[in-house]
């Protein structure tokens, strides 16, 4: 009876208890290590494969996306891949690599699970016998390239659009192409076309030494419709010599060292470049690529390291990671969204920046997978941070929603059903309890309901319909 009584009882009965704590409700204290989503960038991971898997294809990469959520990320890029023919510029699906209909699987996951998600398509030489970025096609090839590439991007548009993507970039490291002043047209052409199927951000991932040059600006980021600058960041952040006298984590002093190099490629280069954009008006600037490998001088060449196995240096993998953390702390306002390089999955086993906490040895790639586990688990307990007491959705902030998930799930149980706070899989009185204590925290001040406020704001979620979202608070995306 009185578990009858409760799942009938309206949240509007709890609004005494409810005022009181908001009256007084505070947000929460920065912290460098701590996750705070409502002030910090967005982290996660791209994900890519570089097998089809065939039928069960699209189960790998569902089952890949439930892993990272699992580990507290909530971002996610997603990585389509085609392979063109240097010397016809011809675009194609390779049946080695996977579908776009596998990697749409996987953004439907991440919606499923309340993701935000980043498409970031790919195009790979066939045979994949030299990067990308230094291939310009010949003249010859470039009418065929560039309609194929057109029709390439607006077919991941469109699969974006129907998935409910934030982010959609219209190319990746393609430098030699973005420094060709012949391209300009073609670019403005295809990102047009992206712009008139997907309604998310558009933007384009420019390798770390292509983003500010004057072509690249006048062709992309100029553009009416691309609304973010993407960098792969591989900057160089230390010297050999500095690498190489890193310590074990934690290693303070070379902690600083990548830090403050972070934060002057940041201040000083990246940050300026983006406010100027746009007749001043700025970009948002999200780093669509970054990450370290397990080996020594991984932060001073990110790009070149060398695996063997007398140069293994986790140490300075994790170091790294925390120097670039401690930099972005507090930067969500300019720095959108930070996408590490790469989360592990089936198919991209055998890299050196293969990220998983559970990641155990393949034996025929090559490489040691177990070796990035250190450094995944380290960001995997960084993003885990922002849980707060009461928030019951993982993004790190307690507010309207947490309650509103409460109210429309309260009685119900289950393994992982909406508005469990205290996760004993059931919602009930403690979850409210929980969301009542902590109203407020991981919100900005400016977000958090001043007192006359605060009564309207409860009466509007008692006369608005289940499952209604009411309010986004904070710096979320």
């Amino acid at each position: 009876m009185l578990h009858e009584m409760m799942t009938c009882r309206p949240v509007c009965a709890y609004l005494p208890m409810l005022v009181a704590v908001l009256v007084v409700a505070r947000p929460a204290v920065a912290e460098p290590l701590t996750y705070e989503p409502a002030r910090d960038p967005a982290l996660g991971f791209n994900l890519i494969s570089w097998w089809n898997y065939g039928n069960n294809g699209e189960n790998i990469w569902r089952t890949a996306v439930r892993d990272m959520h699992s580990h507290g990320f909530r971002h996610v890029s997603l990585c389509p891949i085609r392979v063109f023919n240097p010397a016809t510029g011809a675009i194609v699906e390779s049946p080695q690599l996977p579908s776009l209909a596998q990697v749409a699987a996987a953004a439907d996951e991440a919606r499923q699970l309340g993701m935000t998600v980043t498409i970031n398509p790919f195009i790979e030489p066939e045979g994949f016998g030299f990067w990308r970025g230094t291939w310009d096609p010949p003249r010859v090839a470039r009418e065929r390239f560039w309609g194929d590439y057109e029709q390439y991007i607006s077919e991941v548009a469109e699969m974006a659009e129907n998935n409910e993507a934030a982010r959609l970039l219209v190319g990746t490291e393609l430098r030699a192409i973005t420094r060709n002043v012949a391209h300009k047209q073609a670019w403005g052409e295809t990102i047009t076309a992206a712009a008139e199927i997907f309604t998310g951000k558009l933007g384009y991932a420019a390798n770390h030494d292509e983003y500010d040059g004057s072509n690249i600006t006048a062709s992309i980021w100029e553009h009416p419709d691309i609304d973010f600058i993407g960098v792969d960041a591989y900057h160089p952040l230390t010297t050999a010599d500095q690498a190489d006298a890193s310590g074990p984590y934690p290693d303070e002093a070379f902690i600083d060292i990548v830090r403050d190099r972070w934060n002057e490629i940041l201040d000083e280069e990246i940050l300026p470049f983006a406010a100027a954009r746009k007749g001043g008006a700025g970009m948002e600037v999200v780093f669509t690529e970054t990450g370290l490998v397990p080996f020594n001088r991984t932060t001073a060449t990110p790009w070149n390291f060398d695996t063997s196995e007398d140069s293994i240096d986790q140490g300075e993998q994790l170091n790294g990671y925390q120097a670039l953390i401690e930099a972005i702390d507090g930067r969500c306002d300019l720095l959108g969204a930070v996408h590490l390089w790469q989360w592990g999955m089936p198919g991209a086993a055998g890299s050196p920046f293969y990220l998983d906490p559970d990641g155990v040895d393949v034996p025929s790639s090559g490489f040691d997978e177990s070796l990035g586990a250190p450094a995944a688990q380290f960001l995997s307990d960084y993003v885990l941070s922002a849980r707060q007491p009461g928030d019951t959705n993982g993004d790190g902030v307690v507010n309207v929603e947490d309650l509103n998930a409460v109210r429309n799930h309260f009685g119900e149980s289950g393994g992982d059903v909406p508005g469990d706070a205290d996760g004993n899989g059931v919602v009930g009185i403690d979850d409210l309890n929980d969301v009542r204590n902590n109203f407020g925290a991981g919100q900005p001040a400016s977000s958090v309901p001043e007192p006359h406020a605060v009564g309207i704001l409860l009466v509007s979620i008692c006369s608005i319909g289940v499952g209604r979202r009411l309010l986004q608070l904070g710096c979320r995306r």
